[in-house]
């Protein structure tokens, strides 16, 4: 029995040193290293009554669990879902394959050696205990499921949130934050009727935006990781985006206050169904998404459908990215284009069509429209890791060494695709350009949206949170 004793104590420490590594900066660590380690402990102790063969296969499997968590939390400082890890598990495979060495780090090799002397050991020197295994197991059995019951009374019961999981994930662990997640997950009709509730409501118009004009040509460009300070940027005394700055004096340009790094997917979804509450939930929400909710939600391209518009997607990376392609056309835009579809023989970047190839298609279509009003709504792709830009565009950090110096060469790329398509539009349109989230490759991670038109006289600064920005869209489309 010392031995059965031991052994659990030992394996224990293991999730409890990953807890520390996980969650950094936790609040009472002594209280959440203890509730940590007592169902380690139980987890453990349970384990330990099995045969061998069982015991060695868990251990090989809880490694790839820790080792992806590591992986994760290289990263991201936020917890990993099991929603995440079920609806992104295709796009971690896409990162893996362009970036295979990122995986290692001295934390994994130290899980993997250790890995291999704990199965090493349970599998040719441990014995199960014989005798008492099923008194072991009622006596582990019981704290385990009263522990379980009075936690789960202190769930919300309510739509699994990113501050829920957060709370369960820092306070209790991944075992007792992806139970919660289990619990809480199973029904999303209220996350689903919130969508469509909230896209109901009666727009609001800042007073900064009451005197924009609605003109027959609106274009709303999601732009790849773009910064405020990238706009601001120069290299060698030349703007890195001398076209945004260019707007500075003729548009409403708003600085975004920094925010958490979310999926763009969701950014581009809240601003189709003026959803200020898309950070809420840890999920990409195209993915919860059912052809009879899409068919309910008030949407911009519906809103403009009734005003005479017709409305076009473009996004140059592939359709089945976060399911966009299949929702885009369900949420009343009339035409989608991605990468499978777009009429494009360019050669492709990391992340699809380049964006100044995209911007043709737009133009080629804008010629042939012979006075429909129209909204174009364009994602960009080209300011993806890992910058590589198209051969022949200029590099104003030539032989660039640094992330940041390969970032801002690439903005100054995108910021020449923004200005071709803003000189190949009609005279009277409506630009409105905001970044997806910050790049996290410049000290100041404040992102941008900009709304510029041709031939109205727009002049204002203000200060904004990205929950501002659907809000603001909806108001500017809805203008009589």
């Amino acid at each position: 029995m010392t031995a059965y004793f031991a052994a659990a104590a030992f394996l224990s420490m293991e999730p409890l040193a990953l807890h520390f590594i996980f969650f950094s900066g936790l609040e009472a660590p002594w209280l959440t290293a203890a509730l940590v380690y007592f169902q380690s402990f139980i987890l453990f102790g349970l384990l330990l009554t099995f045969p061998r063969r069982a015991i060695a296969a868990f251990l090989s499997f809880l490694s790839v669990i820790f080792a992806a968590l590591l992986l994760w939390h290289k990263y991201y400082e936020e917890p990993l879902s099991l929603q995440i890890i079920c609806e992104q598990f295709s796009e971690g495979m896409i990162f893996l394959r362009k970036a295979p060495f990122s995986i290692f780090s001295y934390k994994l090799l130290c899980l993997i050696a250790l890995t291999v002397l704990q199965i090493n050991y349970f599998w040719r020197f441990y014995r199960p205990p014989q005798k008492y295994k099923k008194l072991l197991r009622l006596i582990l059995g019981i704290p385990l499921a009263v522990f379980l019951i009075t936690t789960s009374a202190n769930y919300h019961r309510q739509v699994f949130s990113v501050y829920d999981f957060k709370s369960f994930g820092r306070f209790m662990g991944y075992a007792q934050a992806w139970w919660y997640e289990t619990w809480t997950s199973l029904d999303r009709r209220r996350l689903l009727q919130e969508i469509v509730d909230n896209s109901r409501l009666e727009s609001r118009t800042l007073p900064e935006f009451a005197d924009v004009r609605l003109p027959e040509h609106i274009f709303i460009v999601q732009v790849e990781s773009l910064d405020w300070a990238a706009m601001e940027a120069s290299a060698k005394q030349e703007p890195v985006m001398p076209f945004l700055q260019s707007l500075k004096g003729k548009s409403i340009l708003c600085r975004i206050a920094p925010r958490p790094r979310a999926a763009s997917g969701n950014s581009d979804f809240s601003v189709i169904v003026s959803a200020p509450n898309y950070n809420d939930y840890y999920s990409v929400i195209y993915y919860l998404l059912t052809p009879d909710i899409d068919a309910q939600i008030k949407t911009l391209p519906r809103i403009l459908r009734e005003k005479g518009y017709v409305s076009r997607f473009y996004h140059g990376f592939s359709e089945n990215f976060y399911e966009r392609g299949l929702h885009i056309k369900n949420l009343g835009f009339d035409e989608a284009w991605f990468e499978e579809t777009l009429p494009i023989s360019a050669p492709k970047g990391e992340w699809g069509f380049h964006d100044k190839d995209v911007v043709k298609v737009i133009a080629n279509k804008l010629n042939g429209d012979k006075g429909q009003k129209t909204l174009d709504f364009f994602v960009t792709v080209s300011s993806h890791e890992p910058y590589t830009l198209p051969e022949g565009e200029k590099q104003l950090f030539n032989g660039a060494k640094t992330e940041e110096q390969q970032y801002l060469n690439m903005m100054h790329y995108v910021d020449s695709a923004l200005q071709d398509l803003v000189i190949q539009a009609p005279q009277n349109s409506l630009f409105v350009i905001y970044s997806d989230h910050q790049s996290e490759k410049m000290e100041d991670t404040s992102t941008i949206l900009i709304v510029y038109a041709k031939n109205q006289n727009l002049n204002k600064r203000l200060e904004i949170s990205f929950s501002d920005v659907p809000i603001i869209i909806r108001a500017l489309i809805e203008k009589e």
